[in-house]
């Protein structure tokens, strides 16, 4: 559902002034919904956008233990000023170190990062079984998979990124960092 615009609002896209009441940029035709809390270039609350860093959505992780909760769902499509190749180094080795994560590349534009994990449900039914039956530890067989993927189309002035899927926030900071580097430079 679109949000209307206060005054004094800027375009999350091109960054120029829209008029009150607005729906829809003017100038580049963009929807104006805002996803809470608002997207930045580095994909969290507090970080300052490079300058140029085209906005990423940004959803909130949701709570629990360290290693056993979902990632945040992403779906995101944005300009880089890189051939593909280019590009897919650098989300290639943004995403290397990260923890749990096993990488994927399926053809030369596009990446699948996928990461295994323990719900919290799956740690609990383990602890109280262990405690009754010690058959609680088969439940530690089960595992959720999360999948990211991302794909890159050539464009005029570099790559088109497109990224669906649930990572983690620590590797959507890395991707959007990798992101952020290849942004188009603006004078």
């Amino acid at each position: 559902m679109d949000e209307v615009t206060a005054p004094g609002d800027r375009c999350r896209f091109c960054a120029e002034e829209i008029p009150s009441r607005a729906v829809a940029c003017p100038f580049c035709g963009r929807s104006q919904a805002i996803l809470p809390p608002p997207p930045t270039a580095l994909g969290f609350p507090g970080y300052a956008a490079p300058v140029g860093a085209a906005p990423v959505a940004y959803y909130p992780p949701a709570t629990g233990m360290g290693g056993t909760s979902p990632g945040m769902f992403v779906m995101n499509t944005t300009e880089v000023a890189a051939p593909p190749e280019q590009a897919m180094q650098h989300l290639v080795a943004a995403a290397a170190g990260a923890p749990g994560y096993s990488i994927l590349p399926i053809g030369p534009t596009t990446l699948v990062l996928t990461r295994k994990y323990w719900p919290t449900w799956v740690i609990v039914v383990a602890i109280v079984g262990a405690f009754l039956f010690l058959l609680g530890l088969l439940a530690l067989l089960y595992r959720e998979t999360e999948t990211l993927t991302i794909s890159l189309t050539p464009a005029p002035l570099g790559a088109v990124v497109s990224i669906s899927g649930s990572a983690t926030p620590e590797m959507m900071g890395r991707v959007n960092a990798a992101l952020a580097a290849l942004a188009p430079r603006q004078p």
